[in-house]
């Protein structure tokens, strides 16, 4: 199964980590569907890839739809964008609207990050991604 295929998976499991994409290195982090309380887990496993990695190298794709959050996750994932931005070449965020698309304004202005967009899907967001 390709990258855009377990994606576009139904959620089932913890799919967080590091593929390969056309040559390419991409981090995928996996909160399709999570709640609240699963989210810094799934995270923090992404972060330890990201700072394995060398400064402005990393392609991060982030799942977001049909996750659950709250005022402490949102404050956790401020200093997250933060705190991986020395790592972040470009970031793909997938579920972004409703009230996460202000919360992602607000994280672009709180983290000076950017080079995160959202898509609608997440074959224009690895498309877009692997783009020189």
């Amino acid at each position: 199964m390709n990258l855009e295929e377990l994606v576009n998976s139904p959620p089932s499991g913890d799919k967080t980590g590091a593929y390969d994409y056309k040559s390419h290195k991409i981090v995928f982090i996996d909160l399709k569907g999570v709640q609240p309380d699963g989210i810094e887990s799934r995270v923090e496993a992404a972060k330890k890839i990201i700072f394995a990695s060398e400064p402005d190298s990393v392609l991060l794709l982030s799942d977001f739809r049909n996750m659950r959050y709250d005022k402490q996750r949102t404050d956790y994932a401020k200093q997250v964008s933060i705190d991986i931005k020395p790592f972040i070449k470009k970031s793909a965020l997938l579920g972004i609207e409703g009230m996460k698309k202000i919360i992602m304004q607000s994280m672009i202005i709180f983290s000076g990050r950017t080079n995160m967009k959202p898509f609608p899907d997440a074959k224009d967001a690895l498309a877009w991604l692997i783009k020189p």
